[in-house]
């Protein structure tokens, strides 16, 4: 039955696109259609180890973030832990996962906030939201609050160009270019890129964006010596170039940033453009290659962590 719903999916999709013809819908189909057809030929999601959480609490020091799968990250900074864009659903947009969640909402504690970069039900999911621990604050780009009205929650909206402080952390936020408004509903176009800093640390964190050449001058000006670490995505440009930079286009940005630590995210896990699955890791790799810095380049696979003491070089 499962399989039948699927082909009919299929079927019905290219059958709206032929009928409609429309330049965004077709590529659209199309994932869809791929997407299904791998349900009905492939293996189920792989399971990746699960994350092993490290201790959380004020005494703990240093940096440590640990891939969960898509944008979503558990970081334990200076004895702070957050989630960022947190996506526990097997699917979105209709989407099966390819690798499943290193991490359980069940299995987290000691949470202290959420950061969500904008809108869209790849990075923001309601049901995800509502299993996680009540106490946690979330941050959220200003005008996307009927997202999440009703949780259990503390809702800290934010614009672009802002800053709010958590227990100490220091929170910055820069527009990223990317409409990241949901189809329906009252929400914005606002996407935000966080600076975290604490303790003579600093990470950047990108969601979706396309190539801003301002946006690396604008962190630096709150970041003068380049951050730490940059968490930034490589996926998604086949379908809207607009909207989602090429992988060539992260590794530029990271460089300007001058970043330490370099960990490309948003690929293997939602197919959600038409890109080959394994092509935006290799063109990231092979940019870090070309601009010489690959040894600042950090593949941290789903499941597996890096930790960042605060005494660095």
């Amino acid at each position: 039955m499962k399989y039948l719903f699927s082909l009919l999916t299929i079927i019905l999709f290219f059958a709206g696109a032929l009928l409609v013809a429309d330049d965004q819908f077709l590529p659209v189909a199309k994932v869809w259609a791929w997407n299904y057809s791998r349900e009905l030929t492939q293996l189920p999601a792989s399971s990746p180890v699960p994350i092993q959480l490290p201790d959380a609490g004020p005494a703990k020091s240093g940096l440590t973030v640990s891939w969960v799968g898509h944008a979503t990250w558990l970081i334990d900074f200076a004895g702070i832990r957050l989630l960022t864009d947190p996506v526990f659903a097997d699917r979105a947009y209709g989407v099966k996962r390819l690798a499943g969640p290193a991490l359980t909402p069940a299995n987290i504690e000691n949470l202290t906030a959420v950061l969500l970069t904008h809108a869209h039900r790849d990075h923001l999911d309601r049901s995800s939201l509502k299993a996680l621990p009540a106490g946690a604050k979330l941050v959220l780009p200003r005008g996307n609050e009927s997202l999440v009205k009703g949780l259990p929650h503390e809702i800290i909206p934010l614009a672009a160009n802002t800053a709010t402080t958590i227990d100490g952390l220091q929170i910055k936020t820069f527009a990223a270019r990317h409409k990241g408004k949901r189809m329906f509903g009252q929400t914005t176009d606002l996407t935000l890129i966080y600076l975290l800093q604490k303790d003579n640390l600093s990470l950047a964190f990108f969601g979706d964006t396309a190539y801003d050449p301002g946006i690396a001058t604008q962190i630096r000006r709150e970041c003068p010596d380049g951050p730490d670490a940059v968490i930034l995505p490589i996926s998604g440009y086949y379908l809207d170039e607009k909207d989602h930079w090429v992988p060539e286009d992260a590794a530029k940005v990271a460089a300007e940033l001058q970043a330490r630590r370099v960990i490309p995210m948003h690929y293997g896990t939602f197919v959600l453009s038409l890109e080959p699955v394994r092509e935006p890791l290799q063109r990231f790799v092979t940019a870090a290659t070309r601009a010489d810095w690959s040894d600042r380049s950090l593949i941290v696979p789903v499941g597996e962590s890096f930790h960042l003491p605060s005494q660095h070089p």
